[in-house]
């Protein structure tokens, strides 16, 4: 939180203040309501220009938070692409998944785009995540919550940076897939990243359903200031 210098200081004797620790629960499917906090904090105003009876200010507060956004979908994994079986299939390929609803954070992962690689005898599922910034703030890398905001030395790096850190489906997680890029990088408040299984799965089984969870973690910065107006007390 910050003040206009000059004019109105905490009662430490600066213009800015700073509080960790506060912890809120974002929404989620099994959480709908906002999550809140209340902080008191004891203001001193300085003396005004002896020409002025009052004078316009601001109070601006930065709110900076690491978060994790999880989404689920029930993906097919369809040995038989192509459909050569005869045998009737228990699902068959959803090219574009839509995950968008109930995750609560401000990045979200909008939808998955699925497509089984032929490999030989294998296939090797390959899932295509869209994942934009729907919040009014900025995302910032993981971990570097701190260093914006205190304002400290950061690079350009730092902003619109996240990860994708976890990639599960039945038998396997993340550490199973190639993904490109590695990191994301958000353009226009958007971006994508597409992983594959590195090791293929046999298509002499039979096509399959299983949960699919994406997750993203990534720092968050909203602003909000506030104008305020200081009216000098007239004695007469």
């Amino acid at each position: 939180m910050a003040t206009e210098r000059g004019f109105i200081e905490f009662s430490n004797g600066n213009n800015i203040y700073q509080k960790s620790g506060i912890r809120l629960d974002g929404k989620s499917v099994f959480v709908t309501f906002d999550d809140f906090h209340i902080e008191e904090l004891v203001m001193n105003v300085k003396e005004l220009d002896p020409q002025s009876e009052y004078h316009d200010s601001f109070i601006t507060v930065n709110f900076c938070y690491d978060y994790k956004t999880s989404a689920f979908a029930e993906v097919c994994i369809d040995t038989d692409p192509h459909g050569q079986r005869v045998s009737d299939k228990a699902c068959s390929q959803i090219n574009s998944i839509s995950m968008s609803e109930g995750q609560g954070g401000p990045v979200v992962i909008e939808r998955v785009e699925t497509r089984m690689l032929v490999v030989d005898n294998f296939i090797k599922p390959q899932f295509k995540i869209y994942i934009s910034n729907r919040g009014e703030g900025t995302v910032i890398s993981p971990n570097r919550i701190d260093s914006v905001c205190s304002q400290g030395s950061i690079g350009q790096e730092t902003y619109n940076s996240l990860r994708l850190t976890a990639l599960d489906m039945s038998g396997f997680s993340m550490g199973s897939f190639e993904c490109i890029p590695s990191e994301l990088v958000l353009y226009n408040d958007e971006d994508f990243i597409t992983c594959t299984l590195k090791t293929g799965i046999s298509r002499d089984r039979q096509p399959y359903l299983t949960p699919l969870k994406v997750e993203l973690s990534y720092g968050y910065m909203e602003t909000a200031s506030k104008e305020i107006k200081i009216k000098k007390i007239l004695r007469y």
